[in-house]
């Protein structure tokens, strides 16, 4: 008993400081994509992998929770890249078109794998084992905070993580924006002029 307690309270410091760590990236760097760009170019100093960052729409401001769970997920799969991928590039795209939903994704050229093995027993000795539970425990986290993980790869064509997060239209709102059914994602205003 007396061990499990000294676990538990082990577990909870390093959640403690995790989560400090997340929160001070954050904080630091001002803002969601400010935190990520630099996130994953200081993980990848000194490695030769080329960073590509890409955006498309106007930024707007998730929720905190999601904001630390997509660090969390791009730091896994970096991870993954670095130690398993023998890549070039790696590639982090910021999408903030789709009205209902923003979409991290995140891609290397790298050597690949045969996604059907990813929810399967692995193989005793396989060097991908540690990189298979970080994304799968990533996937859990995300379905539970009401988003989608999705992973696509295949051997020698690398691998491409996605991340949908619902957006709530009242965070929208609060940004000083509307969604139009049918029409995206608008600046108040903006409707009459993207109209003509």
């Amino acid at each position: 008993m007396r061990v499990k307690g000294q676990a538990r309270d082990g577990l909870k410091e390093t959640r403690r400081a995790v989560q400090a760590l997340r929160a001070g990236v954050l904080e630091d760097a001002g803002s969601f994509p400010a935190a990520l760009t630099a996130l994953v170019q200081k993980g990848a100093d000194g490695t030769g992998l080329a960073i590509k960052i890409r955006r498309s729409g106007a930024p707007y401001p998730l929720r905190e929770a999601w904001e630390q769970t997509l660090l969390r997920v791009a730091q896994e799969a970096l991870h993954n890249t670095l130690k398993h991928a023998q890549a070039r590039s790696f590639e982090v795209g910021l999408d903030y078109e789709d009205a209902s939903s923003f979409r991290l994704y995140l891609r290397d050229d790298g050597k690949g794998f045969e996604v059907s093995s990813w929810g399967t027993e692995p193989p005793p000795g396989d060097s991908t084992v540690s990189g298979k539970i970080g994304l799968r425990c990533m996937r859990e986290r995300c379905r539970t905070r009401g988003g989608e993980l999705s992973l696509s790869s295949r051997p020698g064509a690398g691998t491409c993580i996605e991340v949908r997060v619902p957006v709530r239209p009242r965070l929208l709102r609060a940004f000083g924006r509307r969604l139009l059914p049918g029409r995206g994602l608008f600046r108040a205003g903006e409707r009459e002029a993207r109209a003509r």
